[in-house]
């Protein structure tokens, strides 16, 4: 679940990954109520043919090496796979590896510096990619991009294999190919899923991918939105009444009336609540769709100003109150300098949508400057304490970047 819920809220998913937990859990839990409630019958035997049963056939086949492996193997869950879940592929791959959704033990691997560690241990930092040989930088190129460059580690197994595989941080395979290609593709579905639920019906009986504008929510995204939006406002409240570091995720969830697990589905932690919110992907989509005529800092400055309109007609105070509390927060303030590289790898690939003969480095020194103008901007929006107009201090910073 948190890998899900780290790539939904670094808005490289939508939030409908979540559900993808459910949905891939519920099968083994039913599984294992079936289980529990056979064999709690056979132990108790409440009929003479079921004690008899018990006693001259189970017993016997329950000292058996073989029955207590695959009961281990059971009970452990260490043998369980998710092949017919929503992020398996359903379809049949060669040889006796692990099929995406199955687990993949874990084996001695070399890092890139050369030195060796397990694949288990690099689990802890996020998703793993196993390499055959020498690491495939288009393999790691694409992964990186997906899944956030810090998000990714690269490893080679000792042994000869022909396929690379990407690990999920859950020790599940989430890929196995030989094509940077296929990859990429395989990552797209996953992450489409947590947006699926824009796709509408066409005409025809077709579907197609809506982008802009964005449908109208149904009740399940509405009282969601509002789930969030509430607990946000409560915990603002509180951050300004009694300060952040005094607040506790307990005292939000009693403000805004609900539970931990609620909080943490829509919060992954309690910084969240003050960094989080839909702007980034906003601002990626409205890069995409600027006319391809425009240069790169153009298309990032006309995108900024169209999102931060929107944000700012509808929430200038929150959005005051929550740029304030990070500039004031030292905690929040580093969080905020580390989530920006996540950001400008975001609008880079956004420019680079727009215009694919642009270079790497052009398009991220492009999205850097942008941010910094932005940055700068509300540093002293804050300052007045909103008493400047925020659009015109933008477009006063973006002034700068390109002198007379």
């Amino acid at each position: 679940m948190a890998w899900k819920l780290a790539l939904v809220a670094a808005g490289r998913s939508g939030d409908c990954l979540l559900d993808t937990y459910e949905a891939e859990r519920r099968p083994i839990a039913r599984e294992v109520l079936a289980s529990t409630s056979a064999m709690t019958g056979m132990v108790l035997g409440q009929t003479a043919w079921a004690r008899a049963l018990r006693d001259h056939v189970f017993v016997p086949l329950l000292n058996r090496p073989l029955v207590q492996r695959r009961l281990w193997e059971k009970s452990s869950q260490l043998t369980l796979t998710y092949r017919r879940g929503p992020l398996g592929t359903g379809r049949h791959l060669p040889g006796s590896a692990p099929r995406p959704g199955d687990r993949v033990p874990d084996r001695a691997c070399v890092r890139r510096d050369g030195t060796a560690t397990r694949l288990y241990e690099e689990l802890r930092a996020g998703w793993a990619l196993l390499t055959p040989g020498v690491a495939s930088a288009d393999h790691e190129a694409v992964a990186r991009r997906r899944l956030g460059a810090d998000h990714v580690t690269t490893l080679t197994v000792p042994e000869s294999r022909q396929h690379t595989l990407l690990v999920r941080p859950d020790a599940h395979l989430a890929w196995r190919g030989t094509s940077p290609a296929a990859l990429d593709k395989a990552l797209a579905r996953i992450l489409d899923i947590g947006t699926r639920q824009r796709a509408s019906r066409t005409p025809g009986g077709g579907t197609h991918m809506s982008t802009s504008p964005t449908p109208t929510p149904g009740l399940r995204e509405r009282k969601k939105a509002q789930t969030r939006r509430t607990i946000q406002e409560q915990a603002l409240r509180l951050f300004l009444s009694q300060g952040y570091q005094n607040t506790t995720v307990e005292e939000i969830c009693a403000a805004a009336g609900v539970s931990h697990m609620t909080f943490f589905r829509h919060f992954p932690t309690k910084e969240a609540v003050v960094e989080s919110d839909d702007y980034d992907p906003l601002i990626a989509r409205l890069i995409q769709e600027r006319p391809p005529h425009e240069d790169s800092l153009t298309a990032l400055r006309n995108a900024l100003g169209q999102g931060l309109e929107m944000v700012y007609a509808t929430g200038k105070d929150a959005l005051l109150v929550r740029t304030r509390l990070i500039l004031d927060t030292p905690a929040l303030r580093a969080r905020t300098w580390d989530n920006q590289y996540s950001t400008q790898r975001l609008f880079a690939d956004a420019l680079r949508s727009r215009n694919p003969d642009e270079s790497d480095l052009s398009t991220r020194v492009a999205a850097a400057a942008a941010l910094a103008a932005v940055t700068t901007a509300l540093a002293s929006w804050v300052e007045s304490n909103g008493a400047i107009d925020l659009p015109a201090l933008v477009d006063e910073a973006f002034r700068a970047l390109r002198p007379a």
